[in-house]
């Protein structure tokens, strides 16, 4: 991306993603009020389905990276955050690690 003269960037793909490994999404019955969280009666939406916003791109000395992140169960409803890393996306791109967040029964 040319920020300087945004005339000078180009844009191609799409390009097929790696294949992940297989997870189960959260609430799909309620999505919108189904992670509690302490304290309160509230529940927090899981939107289980999509990746999370922003996806967090950077570029290192001989790859780029692209980390992405979404909200998925970890075993009987609990919340836990699955995150992936994709290695030079565009033509070519490598699912370079993935995994799952949920070190305790607490649902992040």
């Amino acid at each position: 991306m040319d920020w300087t003269t945004p005339a000078h960037s180009t844009f191609s793909g799409p390009f097929p993603l790696p294949t992940t490994a297989p997870f189960t999404a959260l609430c799909l019955a309620d999505q919108y009020n189904c992670i509690p969280q302490p304290g309160t009666a509230q529940k927090l939406e899981a939107i289980s389905g999509w990746l999370l916003p922003r996806l967090a791109y950077r570029q290192f000395g001989g790859w780029s990276s692209l980390i992405a992140t979404q909200v998925v169960d970890s075993g009987g409803g609990q919340a836990a955050e699955r995150w992936y890393e994709i290695r030079n996306p565009g033509p070519g791109a490598v699912l370079y690690q993935q995994g799952t967040y949920a070190p305790d029964g607490t649902a992040r």
